[in-house]
């Protein structure tokens, strides 16, 4: 596994949490992330949107950052699994997000 390996804090573990990972209009892949759900909404109406909407490639509205600022992003795909909300130590929180176990390594201590 490339990139940078960062210190997190766990606040929060969901069990087959439902979840959609979305890549962000204008930004690279890099900024994917999944979401639960009560954080789409409709790019048409700002409307709830349901599971069976959420498809690859539709576009959706996304609550990010701490004034729930909406960005649009396309649906790279769903599911249900175990996840993890973490924090990075030294990042704001802004930036915590919905991972999956796997993606998490313990810490050298």
């Amino acid at each position: 596994m490339g990139g940078i390996w960062r210190i997190v804090s766990v606040s929060r573990a969901v069990r087959n949490m439902r979840a959609v990972r979305v890549n962000y209009e204008d930004f690279s892949s890099s900024y994917d992330e999944y979401l639960s759900l009560d954080s789409i909404r409709s790019a048409d109406n700002d409307s709830n949107v349901s599971w069976d909407d959420l498809i690859p490639e539709t576009t959706v509205k996304c609550f990010w950052g701490s004034n729930s600022d909406l960005y649009y992003a396309k649906v790279k795909e769903k599911t249900s699994s175990d996840f993890l909300r973490i924090r990075i130590t030294e990042i704001s929180s802004d930036f915590d997000r919905w991972v999956e176990p796997k993606e998490l390594r313990m810490a050298n201590t």
